[in-house]
């Protein structure tokens, strides 16, 4: 063919939690990304790899949070 490029893969193969939420993903770079979801299905937390982990707080903004414990 004329000006063929080669594939880039995003995503390799993904699984669905049972409610339909990403569960995990194979990046194309090598890296698996997984999420955790909490009883109201928020997800929390979201791991990419093993350096990089995304925290979500849900809470109200009204409730103090106690940063030392």
């Amino acid at each position: 063919m004329f000006g063929t490029q080669p594939v880039t893969y995003y995503v390799g193969s993904v699984v669905h939690a049972i409610h339909g939420g990403l569960q995990q993903a194979a990046l194309g770079n090598g890296v698996t990304e997984s999420t955790v979801y909490n009883a109201r299905l928020q997800p929390t937390p979201i791991q990419a790899g093993l350096g990089i982990l995304l925290v979500t707080d849900y809470r109200s903004p009204l409730i103090p949070i106690d940063i030392l414990g």
